[in-house]
């Protein structure tokens, strides 16, 4: 037990020794690696997580569209929500691209710009003879519960 330990002896436990730190030295290589990789799945999902609030903030800045109107609708969507605000109205006839032009237009002014008004779109065989379809697209805009 006592015993004096010999070159080779001695030559072993250094060799040991530089395997050991190595090893170790390995690890903590491998340890970084590992905190990288962590860290990957919380990196994506801070960037899923700000495409998603991007998108929100497009879809909240985003002017709302014409709300379709139909004539059983007309008093409470036109004329009574006009009391205190414009309310355009776009006469819509699906076969005149004109109109599809038209209101697209107008749905696409920022809210920032709209001044409050309100857009309505209501299909124009109920509010125009057939004869003068070929006229459209036209815009009403209605104030105060009344055509201005």
């Amino acid at each position: 037990m006592g015993e004096k330990m010999g070159p080779n002896t001695l030559a072993a436990f250094h060799a040991g020794a530089d395997f050991m730190a190595a090893k170790m030295a390995e690890e903590d290589e491998s340890s970084d690696d590992e905190a990288l990789l962590a860290g990957a799945p919380m990196e994506s999902y801070g960037q899923a997580r700000m495409a998603e609030l991007r998108e929100a903030a497009e879809r909240r800045n985003k002017p709302p569209g014409a709300l379709r109107v139909d004539p059983t609708a007309w008093r409470r969507l036109v004329v009574d929500a006009s009391s205190d605000r414009w309310v355009l109205v776009s006469l819509d006839h699906p076969p005149n691209p004109k109109c599809e032009a038209t209101l697209e237009a107008l749905e696409s002014i920022p809210i920032s710009r709209r001044g409050g008004c309100e857009l309505r779109r209501v299909e124009a065989k109920f509010c125009v003879p057939e004869e003068k379809l070929g006229s459209l697209p036209a815009i009403f805009g209605y104030f105060g519960g009344e055509l201005r």
